[in-house]
């Protein structure tokens, strides 16, 4: 006779990281739908737009942030434009929901690399306090900066986090610090703080 086949437990971290992250789509769809609308998302999509039509920002119109928003978003212009507002607010909540598990993965790098419960206790708490906050939920479904810069900067803490020590994950972490002050320019400073982090903590690249 075969061994009897062992049942795997499920984590209550993991059961309540899964309803957090349920709770979190339905909570940006419904900010999607109801949200107040914010007269700068009509802007920011214009200007997705007209990159689409082939113009260029600074010289064929006006546009107060980095280049970023606007190359991305013109390039997905297929995916979204043909349904409007309600278009950019669903790709937008689509960069938002990845950003809180790239910061939510971060956390639970830092949280301990050798202990699964500490892991999963920290990607629960980063999912919750993120993706369930009212701010957080309806700022990362507007088509604005916010949810973009933050899925670039999420990603840049997580490269260095997982294997910082190597030369290609700080460099591909510092060009994603780039992009994110590329999409919103107060994150300028991010890069500095994060290679300053690296450096009091002897992290070199190998």
């Amino acid at each position: 006779m075969s061994a009897p086949r062992r049942i795997a437990k499920v984590s209550p971290w993991s059961v309540a990281t899964a309803l957090a992250a349920a709770l979190a789509v339905a909570l940006c769809g419904v900010n999607a739908w109801f949200g107040p609308l914010n007269h700068d998302e009509g802007w920011y999509l214009l200007a997705a737009q007209n990159v689409a039509r082939g113009m260029v920002p600074y010289r064929d119109f006006l546009y107060t942030q980095g280049p970023a928003m606007p190359l991305v978003y013109g390039a997905l212009s297929s995916v979204w434009s043909p349904f409007g507002v309600l278009g950019g607010r669903a790709l937008t909540a689509a960069f938002g929901l990845l950003a809180v598990l790239a910061f939510a993965a971060f956390a639970a790098n830092i949280a301990g690399r050798t202990d699964p419960k500490a892991r999963r206790i920290a990607f629960f708490f980063a999912v919750a306090l993120l993706a369930l906050s009212p701010d957080w939920a309806y700022f990362a479904v507007i088509p604005k900066t916010y949810a973009l810069s933050a899925l670039f900067l999420g990603g840049g803490f997580l490269l260095l986090s997982s294997c910082r020590r190597t030369r290609g994950a700080v460099f591909a972490s510092g060009a994603l610090f780039a992009l994110a002050a590329a999409t919103r320019a107060t994150l300028c400073l991010a890069a500095p703080v994060a290679m300053l982090a690296i450096a009091l903590d002897g992290g070199r690249p190998a």
